[in-house]
């Protein structure tokens, strides 16, 4: 089965849960009630060590459902000698809508999906061929259940990788 985004709000409810949340003017939400405390779980990924961006402590928050996902994509690109790409890490869990939508949650608020070399991957651009790339990542992460957001049919997202295991 061949990875596609999740892009709907009701797919990734269906999928990661559901949860009520107010706006904030900034674009960033609040999620209320349990379902952080009941979904987003904090993981090492020693291979974050000295990567620019990343948490001195290489822990992150990642959706319960993608974290085993996470850990061992990171640690297949260790064993390829492919962390070399991982320049800068943008982030992961972060509560907040799409980039430039009023209506549409991004996958960054269900700790499904995760930014890395940002500087050389800006959100509508064509995705870095030289320094900056994350193209050789992408067989591995895509083995893995995530989905790169340079595949995107309409707005190229060079820097995102999302979870997008479904079954």
């Amino acid at each position: 089965m061949a990875l596609k985004p999740v892009t709907s709000n009701a797919e990734r409810m269906k999928i990661f849960g559901y949860f009520k949340y107010n706006k904030k003017p900034n674009g960033e939400i609040q999620i209320l009630g349990n379902w952080i405390k009941n979904n987003i779980v904090l993981i090492d990924i020693p291979q974050l060590k000295g990567v620019k961006g990343a948490p001195k402590s290489c822990d992150i928050y990642m959706h319960k459902k993608a974290a085993e996902a996470m850990k061992a994509m990171f640690a297949e690109w260790e064993a390829a000698g492919l962390l070399k790409y991982v320049l800068t890490w943008g982030g992961s869990f972060y509560p907040r809508m799409i980039r430039g939508s009023e209506k549409t949650l991004s996958n960054h608020s269900f700790g499904t999906a995760f930014d890395i070399n940002v500087e050389w991957n800006p959100l509508g651009s064509k995705p870095a061929t030289g320094k900056g790339t994350v193209r050789p990542l992408i067989e591995i992460a895509n083995k893995h259940g995530f989905f790169w957001g340079g595949d995107y049919n309409k707005r190229l997202d060079g820097m995102h990788f999302e979870y997008s295991l479904t079954t």
